[in-house]
């Protein structure tokens, strides 16, 4: 009995192992006319790091009027665009001069 259960045993594990390595590979079969894909990895578009642009950002002063934050009229919620740079100019319907 106990060797009946050592060679049930090795065969299970083997047949797991290989359901594993199938599984990492990826299994591709039809059902219907559907193709179905289970476990297969997605491979990476290959980016050439010489194509890469870096951005540039520049380095912007800080507005003395606003201090780079949103404005409000004293006392409410609602929302003013600042005079000097145009902050928050662009959630108003109508142009701001």
């Amino acid at each position: 009995m106990l060797l009946i259960g050592i060679v049930l045993g090795i065969y299970i594990g083997y047949k797991l192992n290989d359901l594993i390595r199938k599984l990492n590979i990826g299994i591709e079969f039809k059902i219907l006319g559907l193709k179905v894909t289970i476990g297969k990895p997605k491979k990476a578009p290959v980016v050439d790091i010489a194509k890469k642009k870096k951005k540039v950002t520049s380095v912007k002063s800080k507005c003395v009027t606003c201090n780079d934050e949103d404005m409000f009229i004293a006392g409410t919620n609602n929302l003013i665009p600042c005079p000097k740079c145009k902050r928050n100019s662009d959630k108003f319907k109508k142009n701001l001069v």
